[in-house]
């Protein structure tokens, strides 16, 4: 990390974080101070904090963090949970973001599908997942370090 902290004095590189808490740890390692900013997710003050025993369940779980958006790429994230849990019963998809609603959860997937919407925990659950999904069909962001 030091080592890209140099090069970002040397460069001068734009940076764009996608949380604060990344911002956070790059301010750490001395990173450049100019030409950086965070974008953050525009419905971070409707945040929820999700329940410790949800955190504390033993089940393991693949996450999904995204509102939901065509861009974002949903129907592909409920085909691959389809694939997944035809094999892995035990599992479970947890599902955080905005605009999620359980009428487009198909049946088949009804009952392993948690809808957690905005959570402030979300480090806990990145933590805490066996898998991460990422389906989005494009980058808006030209480069997001995190």
């Amino acid at each position: 990390m030091f080592g890209f902290a140099v090069w970002s004095h040397l460069k001068d590189p734009k940076i764009i974080y996608c949380s604060y808490s990344s911002k956070e740890v790059h301010e750490k390692y001395f990173f450049s101070k100019k030409n950086r900013t965070v974008i953050q997710n525009r419905l971070a003050k409707k945040m929820m904090s999700l329940s410790s025993e949800f955190l504390s369940e033993e089940k393991p779980f693949l996450l999904y963090v995204g509102r939901y958006d065509p861009v974002k790429g949903p129907d592909r994230l409920i085909k691959i949970a389809q694939e997944f849990f035809k094999n892995k019963e035990s599992y479970s998809l947890t599902i955080a973001g905005s605009g999620w609603e359980d009428a487009m959860i198909p049946q088949d997937l009804k009952g392993k599908v948690l809808l957690a919407g905005n959570v402030s925990n979300i480090s806990e659950l990145y933590q805490q997942a066996v898998v991460l999904l990422f389906t989005s069909l494009y980058r808006r962001v030209p480069q997001c370090i995190g």
